[in-house]
């Protein structure tokens, strides 16, 4: 028997995914795509988005049905100045309640981008609400409020970024790092871009600062990043700092690659409110080799990639990072933005490695295959995201099977199975977990 079932259904009305014709690229982290039409005076533009879930879960055929709807719009005053402005309607209906469980309906709306955008020869700015997105998206990938500002000097780019994160469409939302009460950071579903649905970063000020500088066809990157927490009692605060080396590019023409090293500091509080001292890391890395052969019929791609959070053997739960541990430095990777770990298997990248491998082929002009499978294991002692993985040893096996095909330029199909089994540090008997996803997006 399988434990759990997701199946989700999307239609996206235009087309507001990475254009690619990988099913999970390495670009597939896109935050806002463009809508293909060059910004001049007086052009304008606008479009709705439409993004249905329905979820199965244990002891329950159809439980849970949760729609986004999202109207947008666009519009140039000027030649090089853009306003981009979007609305998001939530709906969060029980269809039937899980045998043990239950859950409420909700229904609201939230105004997720108003922002002004201005482009210069050599230097752009942007302000208002609008998704901020940091190297490959770990570090911070969500709506929040401020500005950004990039400067180009030749080969080099210099970039820097203040804004505060809030609880956009609750105002009854608790503030710190838990947000809503969803304690569970972002995690990508592939086939789907990546604000579709953010969790909460609470309400928090940050300030970043990125260095990066093209050699050839590989870029170099350096980002800073600072994090203030606003909440009003200061024995649950905390005040995160991250600093990241990056690199991204291509290499003897068949080799696309991508790593990103993390160092996170700053201070929390220990499971008695006493101050502690962050130290903690993780990394993230990414490997695809055009393979030389069938290259005309199948032209395939070899992906690998590692992925690694440092963890901290006296915390209880890595769900959150406040007051957790028992005292001394805090040594678990804690993060504001996304990472994918495969669509059956629900964790985040803390006390936990990831291994994985893949082959990706392209049959036709407009549609690509994948074939991933992954490997789990802790980091070291102590607990990950899912409370039921107490014992030591392997966390769990995972296969991935993903179709994306584009075969109208204006209509998109996505198709995604999922499929884990537990490892050694799971309890016998804990029962697999199988995931479906289908997405299909109108472009016009």
């Amino acid at each position: 028997m399988f434990k759990k079932l997701i199946l989700l259904f999307s239609v996206s009305l235009p087309l507001l995914s990475a254009e690619n014709d990988s099913p999970v690229p390495l670009s597939s982290l896109s935050p806002l795509a463009e809508t293909g039409r060059t910004a001049t005076g007086g052009a304008w533009d606008l479009g709705l988005v439409a993004t249905n879930a329905l979820y199965a879960l244990p002891g329950s055929k159809v439980s849970l049905y949760n729609g986004y709807f999202r109207p947008w719009f666009w519009f140039s005053p000027l030649e090089s100045t853009r306003v981009d402005m979007r609305g998001r309607f939530t709906a969060q209906e029980v269809i039937q309640q899980p045998l043990g469980g239950s859950f409420a309906s909700e229904y609201y709306g939230a105004l997720e981008v108003f922002s002004v955008s201005h482009r210069f020869s050599s230097a752009s700015l942007s302000y208002g609400r609008q998704f901020f997105f940091l190297g490959q998206g770990l570090l911070f990938s969500n709506f929040a409020d401020g500005a950004a500002y990039k400067q180009l000097f030749g080969l080099l780019s210099v970039s820097v970024s203040a804004f505060h994160s809030g609880d956009y469409g609750n105002s009854l939302c608790a503030i710190n790092v838990e947000g809503c009460g969803s304690y569970q950071v972002y995690r990508l579903t592939p086939g789907l871009s990546a604000d579709q649905q953010p969790s909460s970063a609470g309400s928090r000020f940050f300030g970043t600062g990125e260095l990066s500088v093209m050699l050839g066809e590989s870029r170099l990157y350096g980002i800073g990043l600072y994090s203030q927490d606003l909440i009003e009692d200061e024995a649950y605060a905390y005040h995160p700092w991250y600093a990241a080396l990056g690199a991204e590019g291509i290499f003897l023409e068949q080799f696309n690659y991508l790593a990103e090293f993390l160092y996170q500091g700053g201070s929390t509080h220990s499971h008695n409110g006493d101050p502690a001292s962050i130290s903690a890391f993780a990394f993230v890395s990414e490997l695809s080799w055009t393979l030389p052969f069938w290259e005309d019929s199948l032209r395939p791609d070899l992906i690998t990639g590692y992925a690694y959070g440092s963890g901290d053997s006296d915390m209880a739960t890595t769900a959150y990072p406040v007051r957790t541990n028992t005292g001394g430095s805090q040594n678990a990777f804690s993060y504001f933005g996304s990472y994918s770990l495969g669509l059956a298997y629900s964790s985040v990248l803390s006390n936990m490695q990831a291994v994985f491998a893949g082959l990706l082929v392209r049959p036709l002009e407009r549609m690509a295959m994948e074939l991933r499978g992954f490997y789990y294991a802790k980091a070291g002692d102590g607990a990950i995201l899912d409370s039921a993985a107490t014992g030591d040893g392997s966390l769990g096996y995972a296969l991935d099977a993903t179709l994306s095909w584009k075969f109208f330029p204006d209509l998109y199909l996505y198709y995604g199975f999922g499929w884990f089994t537990p490892g050694e540090a799971y309890p016998s008997g804990t029962e697999d977990a199988m995931a479906h996803l289908v997405s299909l997006s109108l472009s016009f």
